[in-house]
């Protein structure tokens, strides 16, 4: 894990860089899509993000089971985005997993934050009824659903600590490997521990 005050500056310095020289992360090839359960498909608006994009910056609201304010706070950690619903039979049969992955590299730097479209009306006694043990919030104007052309869930994407997409695919599915991978690169104080003058510029750096 890479020191807090030793790292902002050379992010801030290797930022400014990128975006001067025009150069993007190499993109690979995206894996298919797995399949489970059906949901409404979005309109296409532009391409999916694939492996090696940089994750969009999003809104995201009612962030709930974590300290973070907002998503932006998730800088510096490695996230697993998932996309759920109340209605999802294969969405409950994930939670299990989903649960050991935020236990076992929690403290590594590691955070499930799972995403629906559904108001808390909804979705609190699921969340409640299943025992889900992480983050989770909605994204209530489905513009990240419509970023990642979600058409089945649960389905899930995996972001490292510089919000580049890393896998994409069912989180049932998600090796262990790829998780260790990512996690070379993360901050040793999450952006919510950060004194609050400071927070603020997570949010210039996930752009």
């Amino acid at each position: 894990m890479r020191r807090l005050p030793a790292t902002l500056s050379l992010l801030l310095t290797s930022l400014a860089a990128s975006r001067l020289s025009g150069q993007a992360a190499p993109a690979q090839a995206a894996p298919a899509r797995e399949q489970s359960e059906s949901a409404p498909a979005p309109a296409r608006l532009q391409p999916a993000p694939e492996i090696g994009d940089m994750h969009p910056a999003v809104a995201m609201e009612e962030l709930s089971q974590c300290k973070a304010a907002s998503f932006s706070e998730f800088y510096g950690r490695v996230v697993l985005i998932e996309f759920f619903a109340h209605w999802c039979g294969p969405c409950a049969l994930s939670v299990p997993h989903l649960n050991e992955l935020q236990t076992k590299y929690g403290a590594r730097g590691f955070s499930v934050v799972a995403v629906t479209t559904e108001t808390a009306k909804k979705t609190l006694p699921w969340i409640e009824k299943h025992r889900v043990e992480y983050s989770w919030g909605r994204d209530a104007t489905g513009e990240l659903h419509r970023l990642f052309q979600v058409r089945t869930i649960p389905s899930a994407a995996l972001i490292d600590s510089f919000g580049m997409v890393q896998w994409i695919g069912d989180p049932r599915r998600l090796r262990d490997d790829l998780i260790e991978n990512a996690l070379a690169e993360t901050f040793a104080q999450p952006v919510w521990e950060w004194p609050e003058d400071a927070r603020p510029l997570a949010r210039l750096l996930e752009r």
